[in-house]
């Protein structure tokens, strides 16, 4: 949600609507948000004029509030919003005012809970200081920050406390109580306040989609190391090979050579900081063996599907690597199927056919 966001936003939707696009996915899945200016006028584009988008308020700070116009790209076709617990602030407003006039399907997990109002204060000796002065609501009243009544040190571990508790991973797991019940402005749905966006379909973490070995080539920038170093090396033979992104994505695979070679690029000593102890891979090589048949038997055509969208993705930009990404998405995939099934899109939203007609 940067300064640039509402220019990007609006140049895209045209180029899609003029392709025959009318339904749409806005991923804010790790998106820590940004400009509240910048939400506002996002979240404007998805709403009819003079709906209340958010409104903040402080001890000290009268509330204020911020409404829709009509300048909209994107007020009447089908929407979904993806979250998750990286969906922060800005995102968080646009979520969360999507979901309080069930505007759109929001899929994923809880997010974040981050709705703080700070002033900056500049001091003599040339540092700063945020002051909060107030606090974020949604259009129904709920509040997006999360309770730091528990003290900061349980504030600060709210992400591990969700892995401990189960929710990350069940939705039975999540709690709310029933004096932070709100219901949606047009169909009364019941939503929770409390801290964070709760998603209208929950999608359980899946932890297991990407082994630790694979983890730890990304955490130690080996993976892009690696892309880095085979795309130069055989960047005229792909594009001979290839010449545009849809070939690419047809007739290219990572094989089982390739897939290979970046184990033992990863086993390789240059780890830097890596801990030998904590070295995975090297952990693993000597457990099991071949690394390729043993340990990543079950996920191996997953990685090698990423390590083939990261190199789209450098050779033909991020649009390309997110096109081929998504395709083994469980959140992407659960969204473009309720986008495609008009009865549960209505079912969730309580839309009845004759309103969805009018909306269209």
């Amino acid at each position: 949600f940067s300064a640039t966001t509402i220019n990007e936003f609006e140049k895209s939707i045209k180029k899609l609507k003029k392709a025959g696009a009318d339904r749409l996915i806005l991923d804010l899945r790790d998106n820590g948000g940004g400009y509240l200016r910048t939400a506002i006028n996002m979240v404007d584009q998805f709403l009819p004029a003079n709906k209340l988008i958010v409104y903040t308020k402080g001890i000290s700070s009268p509330r204020s509030n911020y409404f829709s116009t009509s300048k909209g790209n994107f007020e009447s076709n089908k929407l979904v919003v993806l979250i998750d617990e990286g969906t922060a602030s800005a995102s968080e407003i646009l979520s969360g005012a999507i979901q309080d006039w069930d505007r759109g399907v929001v899929i994923g997990r809880r997010s974040f809970g981050k709705g703080l109002v700070q002033k900056p204060f500049n001091l003599m000796d040339g540092s700063m200081i945020r002051l909060t002065i107030a606090r974020y609501y949604t259009p129904t009243g709920r509040l997006i920050q999360k309770s730091y009544a528990e003290g900061y040190e349980n504030y600060s571990a709210d992400i591990k406390n969700r892995i401990n508790s189960g929710e990350l991973f069940s939705k039975d797991s999540v709690r709310f109580v029933d004096s932070l019940k709100y219901f949606t402005l047009d169909k009364k749905r019941k939503v929770y306040g409390g801290g964070g966006i709760m998603p209208d379909i929950f999608i359980a973490a899946d932890t297991n989609s990407i082994p630790a070995l694979y983890r730890q080539l990304l955490r130690t920038g080996k993976l892009n190391e690696f892309i880095l170093d085979y795309i130069d090396k055989n960047r005229s033979t792909l594009k001979a090979n290839y010449p545009d992104f849809n070939t690419f994505k047809e007739k290219y695979a990572v094989d089982n050579l390739m897939f290979h070679e970046l184990i033992e690029f990863g086993l390789s000593d240059d780890l830097g900081h890596v801990n030998p102890e904590e070295n995975i891979l090297a952990i693993e090589s000597k457990k099991h063996g071949n690394l390729e048949e043993n340990i990543f038997a079950e996920k191996s055509e997953l990685i090698k599907h990423q390590i083939k969208a990261l190199i789209a993705g450098s050779i033909w930009g991020d649009g390309c690597f997110y096109e081929l990404i998504n395709q083994k998405d469980e959140t992407y995939l659960k969204a473009i199927s309720v986008l495609k099934n008009q009865e549960q899109y209505n079912s969730i939203l309580k839309i009845r056919d004759l309103e969805l007609e009018v909306r269209n």
